[in-house]
């Protein structure tokens, strides 16, 4: 909340407080989990029946999504090795194993793939709700126990078609990003140049890593160039030091060949999505 530097009056000052408190006080209240809790009983009206089960296949997908997407995190190190500064970008699961390059892929096509489909399947969802609530009236003495549970479908294609579509967004983006780092990262003989990290260390990097060289004159980098020239020449290899020891340390999650692709191109995920 802006600190009020001058103050005219008092009336109107205690006014803007109270209203900016009560403000702060509601973008603060967390959000009401969203919940969808049909025992899977049908009603016996098809109609209803289908919608119902449209949306608990809808509800089960969004959250296999959910857990998918809390499985993996895209990390990057900076680090300043002979005075160049490089990025250093990877996949982690959530307990830290590194996941290999085409594990990566795959997962990124694969997530994105699986978001649209389930943005798909809120759509169709929607356009059933009408016709399941003109059909609630005939279940008699039912329509009020079934009636909550259409009450609450809503938030779950709200769920699949905002906040569904915002995490494809991100992943469309991890995905560019992560294409550019694979188009101008260091070959393995660039990296062994180097001389700065051991075997084991090179081993991960070949499976796992891209890094990359932070172009002095590149933009996209000023704030990451302005970080590492902030910081003393001890913080900088200290933290340098650090990555490489991360490295080589890492344990890499076993590759699963049918989830596993070089492939990472807009063709792919065509293919996956017609699949």
């Amino acid at each position: 909340m802006k600190k009020i530097l001058f103050l005219a009056l008092a009336l109107c000052t205690l006014s803007s407080a109270v209203y900016a408190q009560k403000k702060d006080k509601k973008e603060k209240k967390e959000k009401k989990p969203i919940e969808w809790t049909w025992d899977g009983i049908r009603s016996g009206n098809a109609t209803v029946d289908n919608y119902l089960v449209t949306i608990d296949t809808l509800w089960t997908q969004i959250q296999s999504y959910s857990e998918e997407m809390d499985t993996y995190q895209f990390q990057s190190d900076t680090l300043t090795i002979n005075g160049q500064n490089y990025i250093m970008a990877y996949m982690t699961t959530s307990e830290g194993a590194l996941v290999t390059r085409a594990t990566c892929n795959w997962q990124l096509i694969s997530s994105i793939g699986k978001g649209l489909a389930i943005g798909s399947g809120a759509l169709k969802a929607g356009t059933m709700a009408a016709s399941a609530a003109t059909a609630l009236p005939n279940l008699g003495l039912k329509a009020l126990s079934y009636g909550k549970y259409l009450k609450g479908a809503p938030n779950i294609i709200s769920l699949a078609t905002k906040e569904i579509k915002e995490v494809v967004g991100k992943q469309k983006a991890n995905a560019r990003n992560w294409k550019s780092l694979k188009v101008g990262a260091l070959t393995e003989e660039e990296v062994a140049a180097l001389n700065y990290f051991d075997e084991k260390a090179m081993d991960n990097m070949k499976r796992c890593v891209y890094i990359k060289v932070i172009p002095d004159t590149d933009p996209s980098y000023e704030v990451v160039q302005q970080r590492q020239q902030q910081k003393s020449e001890d913080e900088r290899k200290a933290e340098a030091e650090e990555a490489a020891k991360k490295l080589s340390t890492a344990i890499v999650l076993p590759e699963d060949a049918s989830k596993a692709t070089d492939d990472i191109s807009e063709e792919a995920l065509e293919a996956e999505l017609e699949g």
